[in-house]
């Protein structure tokens, strides 16, 4: 049975949550730093876990996808973002710290349907970016 201040905590618990989430699609749509694309991912997985757990725990919460849909779809988002993010560090990095910056996010590609998309274009933006030195 779920108590009137469970759900209390639970209301202003999931507003918070949901609006980190939702801050954190937002800033992976736009930052070009690396770092922060791959922090905002872990805010994202982490609201999936949480969220999920608590509709488990028999909690009323509704959503318009599963759980399973919402780990297929984030680690695609990201690896779209990466992408993104590479062809940002080939143009404006210094060229010293390019080679090191575009491995460390070929390195974070996540499990998906376009994973494999991703490394390729990831990689070609390395070997560009080698050929030009």
């Amino acid at each position: 049975m779920i108590t009137s201040q469970q759900l209390s905590i639970l209301k202003i618990e999931y507003q918070r949550r949901q609006q980190i989430f939702d801050e954190s699609i937002a800033i992976m749509q736009k930052t070009n730093n690396p770092d922060v694309l791959m922090r905002r991912y872990s805010e994202l997985t982490d609201f999936v876990d949480w969220f999920f757990a608590q509709k488990e725990k028999g909690l009323p919460l509704k959503s318009d996808k599963t759980k399973e849909q919402m780990n297929r779809d984030i680690p695609a988002f990201f690896n779209f973002q990466a992408v993104r993010v590479a062809n940002y560090i080939s143009e404006h990095s210094p060229k010293k710290d390019q080679h090191r910056l575009l491995m460390s996010i070929l390195s974070e590609l996540k499990d998906s349907i376009n994973k494999e998309e991703a490394y390729i274009e990831i990689s070609q933006i390395i070997n560009k970016i080698l050929i030009g030195k």
